[in-house]
């Protein structure tokens, strides 16, 4: 059996224009540890697999832990109610009006965490703002 294959092959990954960024702030516990088997774990991939039912995150970082003191407040990066100690979670997708502020907050809400049930709308512990620049 011949491995050889003819013709142009090559690998190339690129992102195009229709980026769309959002930033997600809870209360709730979603640190990153790499331990799959850790709750805080669990609940962070558990968010990103709602967000991916319509586009994928393309680009993301770890959620920031904010400790509530000092300047180390939601409120102080953005987040449109919530006040106090935190996470933050940034990332974009590359599939253009997948998501709107709304469409995420209707579809995590109601989401159940090892850490509580997600609350977009009540007594709300997770949010979202969408960024039209970098």
């Amino acid at each position: 059996m011949s491995l050889q294959r003819t013709g142009a092959m090559g690998s190339v990954e690129v992102l195009t224009g229709n980026i769309e960024f959002f930033t997600l702030f809870t209360t709730l516990d979603i640190t990153v540890t790499g331990d799959y088997s850790n709750n805080t774990q669990k609940d962070f991939e558990s968010v990103v697999q709602v967000i991916g039912l319509r586009a994928m995150p393309t680009v993301m970082n770890n959620p920031v832990a904010l400790n509530g003191a000092g300047n180390n407040l939601l409120q102080n990066y953005g987040a449109p109610s919530m006040t106090g100690a935190g996470y933050i979670f940034k990332f974009a997708t590359e599939v253009p009006f997948a998501h709107t502020v709304d469409t995420l907050k209707n579809e995590l809400h109601g989401i159940v965490l090892n850490g509580g049930i997600v609350d977009t709308t009540n007594t709300v512990n997770m949010e979202f703002t969408k960024q039209d620049l970098l």
